[in-house]
């Protein structure tokens, strides 16, 4: 079954479910699984990019929801994706709170998360051992990394060391960077003499 079809079958579900969760059903106990199907839920608009639609059902629960592991998982996932934090990523990723949300992190880490890296990647290194790849772009094995590299990138392996084939145009703008900081660091001590 592709994505697109899983996500929108899912969608119908969660729907037809999600009236049960709200006020008009009081008198029915909570279930035990509301949790985990609202993260699921979240986890979807999360891998999907639904960033809005993803805030704005956040906004509906109540805070002690947002406490539970099953939520607070896409949560803290949100929050590592907009920081960049990819190792805090990395962790949050290992440690899904139940086996349901491993399609939907699957789907993540391969369309949003693996690429978003790749790109840091290319623009932080010149050349990179190929078993350090794997670990940053989250993959199980060194073939895994290497049918990546060869199908998605323009990066070139040689020799078990992956060589990025990018333009070095950081460069004047690193010259930039340090000439604007050595003015500014300037500035603070003439201003620190006046002061």
């Amino acid at each position: 079954m592709d994505s697109e079809l899983a996500f929108k079958l899912f969608e119908q579900n969660y729907s037809q479910l999600s009236a049960y969760y709200g006020k008009h059903f009081h008198n029915l106990p909570k279930s035990q699984r509301e949790n985990l199907i609202v993260g699921l839920r979240l986890l979807s608009l999360l891998a999907q990019n639904r960033m809005s639609k993803f805030h704005a059902e956040l906004e509906l629960l109540p805070f002690e929801s947002r406490q539970d592991m099953y939520i607070r998982h896409p949560i803290e996932l949100e929050m590592y994706l907009m920081e960049g934090s990819y190792n805090k990523l990395r962790t949050v990723i290992e440690k899904v709170p139940a086996k349901e949300y491993t399609p939907f992190m699957e789907y993540l880490v391969r369309n949003s998360v693996r690429n978003e890296i790749a790109s840091c990647i290319e623009k932080a290194y010149e050349h990179l051992k190929l078993s350090s790849a794997q670990q940053l772009l989250i993959f199980k094995s060194v073939g895994e990394t290497e049918k990546y590299v060869r199908e998605n990138t323009n990066w070139r392996i040689d020799g078990g060391v992956i060589y990025f084939e990018n333009d070095r145009k950081e460069r004047p703008f690193r010259q930039q960077a340090k000439t604007f900081i050595e003015r500014t660091l300037e500035y603070a001590e003439e201003t620190n003499r006046i002061v």
